[in-house]
Protein backbone atom coordinates (compact mmCIF):
# COMPACT_ATOMS: atom_id res chain seq x y z
CA UNK A 1 0.00 0.00 0.00
CA UNK A 2 1.26 3.50 -0.73
CA UNK A 3 0.83 6.74 1.16
CA UNK A 4 2.23 8.62 4.12
CA UNK A 5 3.57 6.40 6.90
CA UNK A 6 1.01 7.83 9.33
CA UNK A 7 -1.84 6.56 7.13
CA UNK A 8 -0.51 3.12 6.19
CA UNK A 9 -1.32 1.26 9.43
CA UNK A 10 -4.77 2.80 9.72
CA UNK A 11 -5.58 2.17 6.06
CA UNK A 12 -4.41 -1.43 6.36
CA UNK A 13 -6.74 -1.99 9.32
CA UNK A 14 -9.65 -0.50 7.37
CA UNK A 15 -8.75 -2.63 4.34
CA UNK A 16 -8.86 -5.76 6.54
CA UNK A 17 -12.31 -4.73 7.83
CA UNK A 18 -13.49 -4.27 4.25
CA UNK A 19 -12.21 -7.74 3.40
CA UNK A 20 -14.02 -9.20 6.43
CA UNK A 21 -17.23 -7.43 5.38
CA UNK A 22 -17.01 -8.97 1.91
CA UNK A 23 -16.39 -12.40 3.50
CA UNK A 24 -19.42 -11.96 5.77
CA UNK A 25 -21.62 -10.97 2.84
CA UNK A 26 -20.43 -13.96 0.80
CA UNK A 27 -21.19 -16.28 3.72
CA UNK A 28 -24.69 -14.81 4.11
CA UNK A 29 -25.40 -15.32 0.40
CA UNK A 30 -24.16 -18.91 0.47
CA UNK A 31 -26.17 -19.68 3.63
CA UNK A 32 -29.32 -18.11 2.17
CA UNK A 33 -29.90 -15.90 5.19
CA UNK A 34 -31.66 -12.58 5.54
CA UNK A 35 -32.14 -10.81 2.21
CA UNK A 36 -30.72 -13.76 0.32
CA UNK A 37 -33.53 -16.24 0.95
CA UNK A 38 -35.37 -17.80 -1.98
CA UNK A 39 -32.60 -17.21 -4.50
CA UNK A 40 -32.29 -19.62 -7.39
CA UNK A 41 -28.87 -21.30 -7.80
CA UNK A 42 -28.15 -19.20 -10.90
CA UNK A 43 -28.98 -16.03 -8.94
CA UNK A 44 -26.65 -17.08 -6.13
CA UNK A 45 -23.87 -17.63 -8.66
CA UNK A 46 -24.59 -14.29 -10.31
CA UNK A 47 -24.69 -12.47 -6.99
CA UNK A 48 -21.43 -14.07 -5.85
CA UNK A 49 -19.92 -12.90 -9.12
CA UNK A 50 -21.10 -9.36 -8.42
CA UNK A 51 -19.61 -9.48 -4.91
CA UNK A 52 -16.34 -10.88 -6.24
CA UNK A 53 -16.13 -8.20 -8.91
CA UNK A 54 -16.65 -5.39 -6.41
CA UNK A 55 -14.30 -7.03 -3.91
CA UNK A 56 -11.49 -7.31 -6.45
CA UNK A 57 -12.01 -3.73 -7.60
CA UNK A 58 -11.95 -2.30 -4.06
CA UNK A 59 -9.13 -4.43 -2.65
CA UNK A 60 -6.89 -3.82 -5.67
CA UNK A 61 -6.62 -0.13 -4.76
CA UNK A 62 -3.18 0.52 -3.30
CA UNK A 63 -3.61 4.11 -2.11
CA UNK A 64 -4.00 4.39 1.67
CA UNK A 65 -5.99 7.61 1.31
CA UNK A 66 -8.72 5.76 -0.65
CA UNK A 67 -9.51 3.52 2.32
CA UNK A 68 -9.32 6.43 4.77
CA UNK A 69 -11.57 8.62 2.65
CA UNK A 70 -14.16 6.09 1.51
CA UNK A 71 -14.24 3.05 3.79
CA UNK A 72 -14.55 4.21 7.39
CA UNK A 73 -17.77 2.15 7.85
CA UNK A 74 -17.16 -0.90 5.65
CA UNK A 75 -20.11 -3.06 6.82
CA UNK A 76 -22.77 -0.62 5.65
CA UNK A 77 -20.72 0.44 2.66
CA UNK A 78 -20.28 -3.10 1.27
CA UNK A 79 -24.01 -3.86 1.50
CA UNK A 80 -24.95 -0.47 0.00
CA UNK A 81 -22.46 -1.05 -2.80
CA UNK A 82 -23.91 -4.46 -3.68
CA UNK A 83 -27.56 -3.45 -3.24
CA UNK A 84 -27.06 -0.43 -5.48
CA UNK A 85 -25.76 -2.67 -8.26
CA UNK A 86 -28.27 -3.05 -11.09
CA UNK A 87 -27.65 -6.80 -11.23
CA UNK A 88 -28.69 -7.19 -7.56
CA UNK A 89 -31.80 -5.11 -8.21
CA UNK A 90 -32.66 -7.37 -11.16
CA UNK A 91 -32.29 -10.44 -8.93
CA UNK A 92 -34.58 -8.87 -6.30
CA UNK A 93 -37.22 -8.09 -8.93
CA UNK A 94 -36.99 -11.62 -10.31
CA UNK A 95 -37.41 -13.12 -6.84
CA UNK A 96 -40.36 -10.81 -6.13
CA UNK A 97 -42.02 -11.95 -9.37
CA UNK A 98 -41.61 -15.61 -8.37
CA UNK A 99 -42.80 -15.07 -4.81
CA UNK A 100 -45.33 -12.21 -4.85
CA UNK A 101 -46.45 -10.89 -1.49
CA UNK A 102 -49.96 -9.52 -1.34
CA UNK A 103 -49.10 -7.46 1.75
CA UNK A 104 -46.20 -5.60 0.16
CA UNK A 105 -46.98 -4.11 -3.23
CA UNK A 106 -43.89 -2.22 -4.34
CA UNK A 107 -44.25 0.75 -6.61
CA UNK A 108 -41.71 3.50 -7.24
CA UNK A 109 -39.37 2.05 -4.66
CA UNK A 110 -41.78 2.56 -1.71
CA UNK A 111 -43.66 0.01 0.32
CA UNK A 112 -47.23 1.19 0.57
CA UNK A 113 -49.93 -0.12 2.88
CA UNK A 114 -53.43 1.13 3.55
CA UNK A 115 -54.85 0.68 7.01
CA UNK A 116 -58.29 1.90 8.06
CA UNK A 117 -58.47 4.46 5.28
CA UNK A 118 -55.01 5.89 6.07
CA UNK A 119 -52.12 5.64 3.65
CA UNK A 120 -48.51 5.22 4.75
CA UNK A 121 -45.99 5.84 2.01
CA UNK A 122 -43.09 6.98 4.14
CA UNK A 123 -42.28 10.46 5.27
CA UNK A 124 -41.65 11.64 1.72
CA UNK A 125 -45.21 11.39 0.42
CA UNK A 126 -48.21 13.16 1.86
CA UNK A 127 -51.44 11.17 1.83
CA UNK A 128 -53.24 13.91 -0.05
CA UNK A 129 -50.73 13.73 -2.91
CA UNK A 130 -51.04 9.98 -3.43
CA UNK A 131 -53.82 8.19 -5.28
CA UNK A 132 -54.40 4.79 -3.76
CA UNK A 133 -56.38 1.80 -4.96
CA UNK A 134 -57.16 -1.12 -2.67
CA UNK A 135 -56.21 -4.18 -4.71
CA UNK A 136 -56.49 -7.02 -2.19
CA UNK A 137 -56.99 -7.88 1.40
CA UNK A 138 -54.41 -9.71 3.50
CA UNK A 139 -55.23 -10.89 7.01
CA UNK A 140 -58.23 -8.60 7.13
CA UNK A 141 -56.20 -5.53 6.18
CA UNK A 142 -56.54 -3.74 2.83
CA UNK A 143 -53.48 -3.67 0.61
CA UNK A 144 -52.81 -0.57 -1.43
CA UNK A 145 -51.18 0.17 -4.76
CA UNK A 146 -49.94 3.68 -5.61
CA UNK A 147 -51.72 4.65 -8.78
CA UNK A 148 -50.46 8.15 -9.42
Amino acid sequence: MTGPATQLLWADQIRQQVEISFDRLTSAILAGTSRYKSLEPAEVTSLLSVVSEHRNKILSVTEASYFLDHWQEPVDRVQRLIHADLRWQTIVESRAARHPRADAVVRRGRRVAAEAGRVRAGAAAAASAVNVAVVAEERGRPVALVVG
